[in-house]
């Protein structure tokens, strides 16, 4: 897959990753919040770690795809 042009499925897949990690992220953070009784911390916390798990992953993947093939 390298060096080639994402399908559709490709970008879906980077996507469904990057809305995962973060639904993730939210769910995890409310529940612990729920369990420590630290509303909203953990939450924002959540957050801010799935938006950079997914962006990680996002760069990742599109390093891949647009290194040039050898």
């Amino acid at each position: 897959m390298t060096g080639s042009t994402p399908g559709w499925s490709t970008l879906l897949g980077i996507g469904g990753v990057c809305a995962g990690a973060l639904a993730a992220g939210i769910f995890l953070g409310w529940w612990l919040d729920g369990l420590f009784h630290t509303s909203p911390i953990l939450v924002f916390i959540g957050i801010a770690l799935g938006l950079v798990g997914g962006g990680c992953y996002t760069v990742v993947q599109m390093r891949a795809l647009l290194r040039p093939d050898d």
